[in-house]
């Protein structure tokens, strides 16, 4: 019993040094597994870090910005309200405009020698034909 005992603590010490082996084996592989997964790791930090400090100064230009406008926008001069309204020179204008109006429509036929043949009747058809000098 007792040889029994010992011949299978020994198995499973044989056993235990195998995976011990197999662990010292693979230790150059994992150190190189753990160098490319730290280089990436500071490779993402630093590209973090990159954009937060682009995202700060973008905050703050866009802040100095905000500021820029708002003292931009400050009234200099006050506008200033006219001491004599202006009525009597539209007036003009608008009698003026008035009675070249009348004129004008009271004489088509000065029209037509102005700017040409407003229209023009063709003999071949019975249509009149719209024509508009260009």
């Amino acid at each position: 019993m007792e040889a029994k005992r010992l011949r299978q603590e020994e198995k499973e010490l044989k056993e235990q040094i195998v995976l011990y082996q197999r662990r010292i084996e693979d230790t150059p592989r994992r150190e190189q597994e753990l160098i490319f997964l730290t280089r990436d790791y500071d490779l993402l930090k630093t590209n973090y870090q990159s954009l937060l400090d682009k995202k700060m100064q973008a905050q703050m230009a866009q802040n100095l910005e905000r500021k820029q406008q708002v003292n931009s926008l400050r009234i200099l001069d006050s506008a200033r309200i006219p001491e004599k309204t202006d009525q009597t020179r539209s007036r003009q204008v608008l009698l003026v405009g008035a009675s070249f109006r009348a004129r004008l429509g009271f004489r088509p036929n000065l029209v037509s020698r102005i700017n040409g043949s407003i229209f023009s009747y063709s003999p071949r058809t019975s249509k009149t034909i719209w024509e508009f000098p260009l």
